[in-house]
């Protein structure tokens, strides 16, 4: 990293760190912190789909929903801990990529995505109408408990953002881990050259499913955190609206990259923290911030950045 970018991020990171505590109630902060944690677990889950394995999803909705409905369902219902919910909630995650994989994977390109976005509205239906007394239909379930942590209590907006940034850190750390192991390399070349590879003797159908599994297994951690975050699951979960958001704070961020969907994902909920969701105006910011990163930045931001200044000074490496 060139020491002028070292200059511009650690401005930027100063001035950010100053004016949020300033600005914004302790509470608050804690609330944010937290809910931009499960974001970027969400995103960083997505991009494993997008970025490494090519594979473009307007489904992954399901997944984070699913995730979250597990943890909700088996505390509130059956009495599981959290910690153990959570971990059933990641392998439902994983079993559900599974099956969109065996369904969708057959088609490529947009054909995929499509195809996940109808799953994923079956998905909605199914808990919102099919499973309604397990799953409170259109009402949701409220009162989803926090976890039981030696005794820390997670009720604390604080102590739960801390979880969550555990979280965060064990995920980028096995991100990083994975996408320059082996299994990461595999992936980059079948989303590079799929033709090419199939050719020298890799099945594309065995790594791109192992990739989505991933995916929607972090993408059910997510869920399942975000639960906790506001002791409610509901349909909305699982709306395309979600599937939407995730996909362009990767966009926004930059696919592909570890740290674009991070940057992406406290981008968009911090925005949503000042506009509302909702609001007209909202989302003509969004449509304009992602069309400026569309025609400026189609790398995403931390992608121009790193192919301006990084490769620049190492010599395109």
């Amino acid at each position: 990293m060139s020491f002028g970018l070292k200059i511009a991020l650690g401005l930027v990171a100063s001035i950010a760190a100053i004016c949020f505590p300033l600005l914004v109630p302790a509470e608050i902060q804690a609330y944010f912190i937290a809910l931009a944690g499960i974001w970027i677990l969400f995103a960083l889950g997505f991009d494993f789909a997008f970025g490494v394995a090519g594979l473009l999803s307007f489904g992954h909705a399901a997944f984070f929903g699913v995730g979250g409905y597990v943890v909700g369902i088996l505390t509130l219902n059956y009495g599981v801990g959290f910690f153990p919910a959570l971990g059933l909630a990641m392998i439902a995650g994983a079993i559900l990529a599974l099956a969109f994989v065996a369904v969708s994977l057959r088609a490529s390109g947009i054909f995929f995505a499509i195809f996940t976005l109808i799953l994923a509205q079956l998905i909605l239906i199914l808990f919102s109408v099919k499973l309604r007394s397990w799953t409170g239909g259109i009402d949701g379930l409220a009162g989803v408990l926090r976890p039981e942590f030696f005794g820390i209590d997670m009720w604390n907006n604080w102590n739960y953002a801390a979880l969550v940034m555990g979280f965060v850190v064990v995920i980028v750390w096995l991100s990083l881990l994975v996408r320059s192991s082996p299994l990461g390399q595999v992936l980059h070349a079948i989303r590079q050259e799929p033709v090419r590879s199939r050719q020298i003797g890799y099945n594309n159908h065995l790594y791109s499913s192992v990739a989505f599994m991933i995916s929607g297994a972090i993408s059910a951690i997510a869920g399942g955190l975000n639960a906790g975050l506001i002791s409610f699951i509901g349909p909305e979960a699982l709306h395309a609206t979600v599937s939407l958001d995730v996909m362009i704070a990767t966009l926004i961020g930059g696919a592909g990259t570890t740290f674009g969907p991070i940057i992406g994902a406290v981008l968009i909920q911090g925005m949503y923290s000042i506009l509302s969701k909702d609001s007209v105006v909202a989302q003509l910011l969004f449509g304009l911030v992602l069309i400026l990163v569309a025609i400026y930045l189609p790398k995403g931001l931390w992608g121009t950045l790193k192919a301006r200044f990084m490769d620049r000074n190492g010599g395109g490496k």
